[in-house]
């Protein structure tokens, strides 16, 4: 379902949608968080790729990568397990990236 979400978008909205967030690249720093879904999405898509599928982090980790691209890590940490690219243990301690 996450894919159909990502696919239905098309690539030149998704180019200006990362644009406009990360004014310095897509490895800088996120200027503002978006309300949108769809721009969210996206967003979220360009920050899921800062973690490698087949390792597990802690949340200290998570929280640290997160919190280099920009300030509020709990909130993109929180919205990439609900939007589905990441999950985590019940117990809060493992996050992987799934998609």
């Amino acid at each position: 379902m996450l894919h159909e979400k990502l696919d239905a978008i098309p690539v030149p909205e998704k180019e200006s949608i990362l644009k406009a967030f990360f004014k310095e690249g897509l490895d800088g720093p996120l200027t503002s968080y978006p309300a949108q879904d769809k721009k969210k999405l996206v967003v979220l898509e360009n920050l899921a790729a800062m973690f490698e599928r087949s390792e597990k982090y802690t949340a200290l980790q998570v929280n640290q990568k997160l919190k280099s691209r920009f300030e509020d890590s709990a909130t993109l940490r929180r919205d990439l397990i609900e939007f589905g690219f990441c999950e985590r243990t019940p117990d809060g301690k493992e996050y992987r990236r799934v998609v």
